[in-house]
């Protein structure tokens, strides 16, 4: 039972009566999974043009269970399981499980449902769900995203596959013009394309920073997505390309989120042919024109009500328009979700009228927890009940006839999920709060004090206090940003050659010769940019002229260590061939390998010390020591895998300490994820680091040493 303490901690707020009315209860039904089912979301639903409805059961956090498919019955409420991918699957038993199939669901042209698996569940033996600390790992890691047919008709499942290994999929959207499925990457941004008869992938590079999931056809036969920061793009079906609309969803000074997390959370086509879009922390609705290519803003959505009772709501937080539908009159609905509550909204958009509030949805002892889809068919809402805490999910009917007669929200919420955010209604029922929402305040505990210790103390991102993000695809044409070669010059600015190259078109089409490349020879390379900046601040791009320092790439490294034996993993003593090295104190060298393997070489070269692997997997792209020898970074990683950045000295070792990343929108550039970081910088007197990366999405990220390095995860 939670103590009196804990019930204030998080009851921080009041909320008027009024606000706690359900919506009207006639026409109303709540499916709900029984207690005994250890699944707690869904995140995917979809109707096919013969009325059939599917959606997913999934698993998130703490419950390592596989994903189910479902039909949901409309005339009778009922829920009918299709499948269990636990007895379809062939998933090792210690493995990340395929928990979720999520925001994927099409149906294609022969009327069979296509989509792919996701993850957000544990392995058996994790403490705590983070693909990104064990993607690499062989039993525990998670295999990839698996893309699955489902026949209506005959019940048939065909499994098509892993088309990307170790990665996994986010969303997705079948477009039947291009007989194509588009799906987008949460772990690299990547968006692919595949097509279910030949069943080719490809790979479109980076085209979000990390984790953007939302991805629809438009009726123009593109497909519309937005990266993770508000870009709007679309896949040019046609033309078979990314192509950046120059339409931005709009960033708020007072809202920080929209600085690190503004993609398109929900996006619905209306009756006008327009797209209207709610962003994850906007406060706005938003509509694209998609034949003028023009984004306009069409207001709040919170209802009146909120906007008179919570003039500070947008420095709350967690405001969000989640599950847009339009029905048959042109009327948008939609769940305003804000402090732990979700409103049933409708508004007559078309006709200039302005956001309704009908009432919190769901029934009085069960408001849903998060609408992550909501479709409306003959007047019928059909709305997704997710994450209520670890509760089982459900599917709620709302039948809008009662609602568009006049009927208003009567009946007090009850829900202990709900009233325990409130301090004016933790006492107001008869039931014993504190007994009956235990457990919802030791899930809050658990995600607060628990979750979050476990995912300070296994950081997997490599930064310091001060540190600065220039996102170089801002500066130059996107597929000219790859950055190829960095350094300092003496007065502490960085310098950094990037362009669209010929060995990124050979790494584009998976040709091997150039899973390393030559930083040392760009003779040959086309449309090369120098661009100088320092602290995130760019002083001038230009077309490079002047010769690029030497980068100790492969061709030197193997000409002055190619007679060694070099450390290799077994049966890879061939991979054993040196990319990358830097002078160390005491004359030594310290030596990469195209293995990712690590070694401190003799000045005289008689000696090899071997330190193992420094990366999962790829070679080592570059190594810098600081003056005196005595320190040395350098970054690792095969192009298509996750790079790494680590650093030795003789008093500790080999440190490897993770990826590129920094989200922080009180740091200039925000949210960056990078996966290929190929070169790497000190300045003069070794207090800054530089990191430049050759992904679709170039970037340098700036580090400063002063402070000392601090690892974070990622969020």
């Amino acid at each position: 039972m939670a103590d009196k303490k804990t019930v204030e901690r998080f009851a921080l707020t009041e909320i008027k009566e009024e606000l706690s009315l359900m919506i009207p209860q006639e026409g109303v039904r709540h499916s709900v999974f029984p207690p005994e089912v250890k699944h707690n979301a869904i995140w995917d639903y979809a109707i096919s043009p013969e009325n059939r409805h599917f959606f997913s059961l999934c698993a998130e956090g703490n419950f390592s269970q596989f994903a189910h498919l479902y039909e949901y019955m409309p005339d009778t409420g009922e829920m009918k399981l299709c499948l269990k991918l636990d007895e379809t699957a062939v998933t090792h038993p210690r493995a990340i499980r395929p928990s979720k199939f999520h925001s994927s669901f099409s149906f294609m042209r022969d009327g069979r449902l296509i989509f792919n698996t996701h993850t957000t569940a544990t392995a058996p033996n994790h403490p705590f769900w983070n693909p990104l600390a064990y993607y690499n790992h062989i039993w525990e890691g998670y295999p990839g995203a698996n893309i699955l047919i489902y026949d209506p008709s005959t019940g048939k499942l065909d499994d098509l596959g892993i088309p990307i290994p170790r990665i996994s999929i986010y969303g997705g959207v079948f477009e039947k013009t291009s007989n194509a499925l588009y799906l987008g990457c949460y772990t690299k941004g990547h968006i692919y394309k595949f097509d279910p008869v030949t069943k080719n992938v490809k790979d479109y590079g980076q085209v979000t920073e990390i984790a953007s999931f939302r991805y629809l056809a438009g009726p123009d036969g593109n497909v519309y997505f937005s990266s993770k920061t508000g870009d709007l793009l679309r896949v040019n079906t046609k033309l078979d390309r990314i192509e950046e609309l120059g339409v931005h969803f709009p960033v708020y000074d007072d809202l920080p989120g929209t600085l690190t997390h503004n993609q398109m959370l929900f996006g619905a086509v209306g009756p006008d042919g327009r797209l209207y879009i709610s962003a994850a922390f906007g406060s706005e609705l938003l509509r694209y024109d998609f034949a003028a290519n023009k984004l306009e803003s069409m207001g709040e959505f919170a209802p009146p009500e909120f906007l008179e009772t919570y003039p500070e709501r947008r420095q709350r937080g967690g405001e969000v328009a989640v599950g847009l539908a339009f029905d048959e009159y042109g009327v948008l609905w939609y769940s305003y979700h804000f402090m732990g509550g979700n409103w049933l909204t409708s508004r007559d958009i078309l006709k200039g009228g302005k956001p309704q509030c009908h009432g919190l949805i769901g029934t009085p002892k069960r408001m849903i927890g998060y609408m992550s889809e909501m479709h409306i068919r003959n007047g019928v809402i059909y709305a997704v009940d997710s994450n209520h805490a670890y509760d089982p999910p459900g599917i709620l009917s709302i039948d809008l006839k009662n609602i568009r007669a006049g009927a208003k929200p009567s009946e007090l919420c009850r829900d202990p999920y709900f009233v325990m955010n409130f301090k004016n209604l933790t006492g107001k029922y008869k039931f014993d709060l504190a007994a009956d929402a235990a457990r919802y305040y030791d899930m809050k505990i658990e995600m607060t004090d628990v979750y979050g210790k476990l995912m300070s103390e296994n950081p997997l991102v490599f930064s310091t206090p001060k540190h600065y993000l220039t996102k170089i695809w801002r500066q130059v044409p996107t597929e000219e940003s790859s950055v190829y070669a960095i350094w300092y010059d003496e007065q502490d600015n960085v310098h950094a050659v990037c362009g669209r190259t010929k060995s990124m078109e050979a790494l584009n089409n998976n040709e091997p010769s150039v899973i390393i490349n030559n930083l040392n020879d760009l003779t040959g390379e086309r449309n090369l940019h120098r661009i100088i900046l320092r602290e995130g601040r760019v002083f001038s791009v230009d077309e490079d002229k002047t010769p690029i320092p030497e980068m100790r790439g492969m061709d030197k490294a193997g000409e002055l260590f190619g007679g060694l034996k070099l450390p290799a993993h077994p049966g890879r003593q061939f991979l054993a061939k040196a990319t990358a090295y830097t002078e160390l104190s005491g004359g030594r060298y310290l030596v990469g390998t195209m293995d990712g393997m690590l070694a401190v070489v003799s000045g005289d070269k008689n000696k090899v010390f071997s330190l193992g692997a420094c990366a999962p997997h790829g070679p080592v792209h570059q190594i810098v020591s600081t003056k005196n020898g005595k320190l040395a970074y350098g970054i690792a990683g095969d192009p298509f895998d996750l790079g790494t950045v680590f650093s030795y000295d003789d008093e500790r070792g080999l440190i490897i300490y993770g990826r590129v990343y920094t989200n922080n929108p009180q740091s200039i550039g925000g949210l960056g994820a990078s996966c290929e970081p190929c070169c790497i910088a000190l300045s003069c007197d070794d207090s800054k680091l530089a990191i430049g990366a050759r992904d679709r999405l170039g970037c340098v990220y700036e580090y400063d040493l002063s402070g000392g390095i601090k690892l974070e995860f990622l969020d």
